[in-house]
This record gives structure tokens, sequence and C-alpha cells, in this order.
């Protein structure tokens, strides 16, 4: 409550037309909503921040599209603080932090794993690439034309495992691969076989819940899938 009114100020929308109007004062607070701790520019302008995630060590990492740069903030305190910023060979789109390593999609360029301790870049091929997520062995999954496979130890081009055009992808905490396509969910082993899928219509996006079902987006609905048995196909939607 920083203007000391007595209530949480923070953007609504006021007159119900399901709406937030960014230029009506009485929906949108912008830098005044009280929900919002902070925020920092990032990058020069017009170079379009995609690519973000969190370390779990009190660091974010910010991908700028256009001039190619992870940018790593100390988001521990207020205001955060930038503490670098790592060169890439490629068009950052998406990115995950799992131990030393940061992973990034590129949307259809060069996928790339940062080692973070020397910030030396190693780059696969994954056709189409736009999704990512990478397993508990350090393994990187992209969904673009199918879904890709990439073990950055190995280099060279990434496995293809199947599928159609591929959006979202998951990892579950069994290992198995998750990933979108169209109006169609499938499920995969830790190998890249596939075991199963669900229909979701115009299915983009999808997470891990907290009950260890996946939850997918769409253009215009939200779905639960149940998950199934371990190595076998998904349940019911």
């Amino acid at each position: 409550d920083r203007n000391n009114n007595g209530q949480i100020d923070t953007s609504s929308d006021a007159n119900g037309d399901g709406i937030v109007d960014v230029n009506d004062p009485n929906e949108f607070k912008g830098q005044a909503d009280e929900c919002v701790l902070y925020s920092m520019a990032v990058g020069a302008n017009n170079t379009y921040p995609r690519a973000l995630t969190l370390d779990g060590k009190g660091n974010a990492y910010v991908g700028t599209y256009v001039d190619q740069k992870a940018i790593k903030i100390d988001v521990s305190q207020s205001p955060p603080k930038l503490l670098k910023t790592i060169n890439l060979p490629a068009t950052p789109y998406g990115f995950v932090a799992r131990g030393d390593y940061l992973y990034s999609s590129a949307l259809g360029q060069p996928v790339m794993r940062v080692d973070l301790t020397n910030d030396t870049v190693k780059t696969m091929n994954a056709p189409g690439n736009y999704g990512i997520t990478v397993d508990q062995n350090g393994i990187a999954w992209y969904g673009g034309s199918g879904l890709q496979r990439c073990d950055f130890n190995v280099g060279g081009n990434c496995e293809p495992k199947g599928g159609g055009g591929m959006s979202g992808v998951a990892i579950d905490a069994e290992g198995q691969v998750w990933a979108c396509s169209g109006n169609t969910v499938y499920k995969f082993d830790n190998t890249g076989k596939q075991l199963g899928t669900a229909v979701a219509g115009n299915a983009y996006g999808v997470a891990i819940g907290h009950d260890g079902h996946p939850r997918v987006v769409g253009y215009y609905d939200a779905y639960r899938i149940d998950s199934g048995p371990v190595g076998g196909p998904p349940g019911a939607v």
C-alpha cells in the first residue's frame, strides 16, 4: 500500500468488458500497480527481451532477441542488480537454467548451451525449434519440426523423435516428455519413444502441475490431462 490509502491498487477490468485497457488509468496502473514489486529496463531499445528463466540461486536470465545476449540479473535484492551480459551466437527465444548451464531455443536458429562457469557456448541443430525443456540428465528437448532430443555433450544434429510441428514442451517428474502440436498433445518416454497422444484443441503450451498432471493452454481453452501410467499413454482430458 505505497500510497497509504488502505487498499492494494492494482490493474483490473473496472468496466467489465473483459479487457484491461492500458490507456485507461482507472484500469491500468502501470508503475503505480501495487502488486508489482519492481520493474527494470533490460537491454537496449528494440532488442526484444523474450527468453526468461530463474536459476534457483537468486538470479534471473533474460535473453534479448535482436542483439543475441543473455543478461544475468540478481533478483534476490530490491531493486535487482545487473551482474553480467553474455554474447550469444543465435537469437535467444526460450531459456532453461539447470546446474551450471543455461539452455536456449532460438526460433529455428542453432540451439545453445551456455557454460555459466566460463560463458562458453555450444550449439546444435534442431530444425524449427521453438519450445524448450531440459531433463534431469541435462538433455535438452525442443519442440519444432517434431520433437528434437539434443545432447550437447555429443553435439552436431539433434535426434528427431517424430510428431508434427511442435510448440510447447515439458518434462514430468518421471522424465517423460510432453509436447503440443496443433490439436494433439504427445507423450514420450525419456528415450523419445512415443507413448500416446491426447486431444486438446489448438494446444500451444504445456506445464506439469503440482499433482504431476500436465496443464495445456490453447488459443481459446485450457486443459488438464491425466498423466496416465509411467511408460503408458496419457489418460483423460
